[in-house]
């Protein structure tokens, strides 16, 4: 749910030098947290990145994430729209499965879009789990996990809050709201 992190670990697939500022509204609940991308647009004519896949300009995202392991990434173009679920499965101490599904609309193009989308999927995976595994090494060499959090990233904290006290399904209806804005 980390947005910022794109511009850095997925430079020209989507997103490139954060350049533009937009807002993020980012709503905790008793077992979920929802953060919601504002005012984000297609860079300037000469950066190109997934979204030249479609005319729109203006992007809608949102990444929901469910207690205790899904999260559903949806990011729309207009009336295109790609969508991406995550189930995430703890097998051993610093080990875990992810399995991903995910659905596109891109209307007449949808077929021959998919392709490219299937191969760029695959390479973000594999960049994420690059960085999520050199992470995980210095969580183990360094014998403890120490975190410095932004304003980019403050849906981490709101997980990390969860985690921490675990859903709050016997208590009363809890909600928090942030706006933040950064570079994106």
């Amino acid at each position: 749910m980390d947005s910022a992190h794109t511009c850095f670990v997925h430079r020209g697939l989507f997103r490139s030098n954060p350049a533009q500022f937009i807002n993020v509204v980012i709503r905790g609940t008793n077992d979920r947290v929802v953060a919601e991308t504002k005012g984000e647009n297609q860079k300037k004519s000469g950066e190109k990145d997934l979204r030249v896949l479609t005319n729109k300009k203006e992007i809608r995202h949102v990444d929901e994430y469910h207690y205790p392991g899904s999260l559903q990434i949806d990011y729309w173009f207009g009336k295109s729209h790609l969508v991406t679920h995550l189930h995430v499965t703890p097998n051993d101490t610093g080990k875990t499965s992810v399995y991903i599904r995910m659905g596109l609309q891109f209307g007449f193009f949808t077929r021959a879009i998919y392709p490219v989308i299937w191969l760029i999927t695959r390479k973000v995976v594999k960049q994420d789990r690059a960085i999520l595994e050199n992470q995980q090494r210095m969580i183990s060499r360094m014998g403890k996990r120490s975190f410095h959090h932004s304003l980019a990233d403050m849906s981490a904290v709101m997980l990390s809050d969860l985690y921490k006290s675990g859903p709050r399904a016997n208590k009363p209806e809890w909600e928090q709201e942030e706006n933040v804005s950064f570079k994106l």
